[in-house]
């Protein structure tokens, strides 16, 4: 019988205080050593949970973007031995701007605030990560503001 694990990871498997999950990498090890599957399960990006994998040196399956997309390594096809089976469900970020900008009208957009925009102060509090935390966090997930 295999043992799933889903778990979140701010909070959980990541510090809220520094975005690291050093003080429990040994105990994550040995549940995959063991057979214990984890799988993630996160608002974050493909790319911030890419980050965190690397740091164990594992290629976790998991489901990001609130369940915009699965990522399962498992089910890799044996000519794509690279390649992560990726059942999507969202759209590319490419599009997703493509459709903003080509059918959202003006009046509408002159109302909306994006956080890359906003003064460091206001990012740091719809995010909920104190000020001088979000360069960190900046940092280990690659978010480009």
């Amino acid at each position: 019988m295999n043992i799933i694990f889903l778990t979140d990871l701010d909070g959980t498997m990541l510090s809220h205080d520094n975005f690291s999950c050093d003080s429990i990498k040994n105990d994550i090890i040995n549940f995959l050593e063991s057979g214990i599957i984890i799988i993630f399960n996160s608002s974050k990006t493909r790319k911030e949970i890419e980050n965190i994998s690397k740091s164990f040196g594992v290629i976790f399956p998991y489901i990001c973007e609130n369940g915009g997309e699965f990522i399962l390594p498992e089910l890799q096809a044996n000519e794509e031995k690279n390649k992560l089976y990726n059942l999507k469900l969202g759209k590319d970020i490419e599009e997703i701007q493509f459709i903003w900008g080509t059918y959202t009208r003006s009046e509408l957009k002159n109302k909306c605030k994006f956080i890359k925009d906003m003064e460091v102060y206001y990012q740091s509090k719809i995010l909920g990560i104190k000020n001088k935390l979000l360069s960190i966090w900046k940092y280990i997930t690659k978010v480009k503001f």
